[in-house]
C-alpha cells in the first residue's frame, strides 16, 4: 500500500493529470492511482492518490511519472508495517456528539512472526 507520494521537484509545462504508474524488476504490487495538482509555471504543487493499490514494496516501489511537462521527481511513499487512514481532525469544536469513535489501522506483519 502507498500510503502518500513525495513531490522532491515539480518540473514545469505540466497540466493538472494522472500520474503513470510504471512497475518494473522486482515490483509487484499494483492498483496505484494519483492524480497531481500545478501552479501557475506548471509545477506539480500537489498529489492526490485515488486509490492506495496494495502489494508493494520499500525493496521495489513502482516508478511514478507525471506526463506532459518536464522535471517533475516523483517518489512513492510504502510504510513498513501499520498504516494509518486519515480521518477528519476532530477538536473540542468538530467532535462527535453521540457515536463511535474509529481508528482504522491498515496493513499485515505488525511485528508477529508466524
Amino acid at each position: 500500500t502507498v500510503s502518500d507520494v513525495a513531490v522532491s521537484a515539480g518540473g514545469a509545462g505540466y497540466t493538472p493529470g494522472s500520474i503513470a504508474v510504471t512497475c518494473v524488476a522486482a515490483c509487484t504490487g499494483s492498483g496505484l492511482q494519483a492524480t497531481f495538482q500545478v501552479g501557475a509555471a506548471g509545477d506539480i504543487t500537489s498529489v492526490a492518490i485515488t486509490n492506495h493499490g496494495s502489494g508493494f514494496s520499500l525493496s521495489a516501489p513502482p516508478e511514478l511519472t507525471a506526463v506532459g511537462g518536464a522535471g517533475a521527481n516523483l517518489t512513492a511513499i510504502i510504510p513498513h508495517g501499520a498504516v494509518l487512514v486519515p480521518r477528519p481532525k476532530i477538536n473540542f469544536l468538530n467532535r462527535p456528539t453521540a457515536g463511535v469513535r474509529v481508528v482504522e489501522i491498515v496493513g499485515s506483519s505488525f511485528g508477529v512472526a508466524a
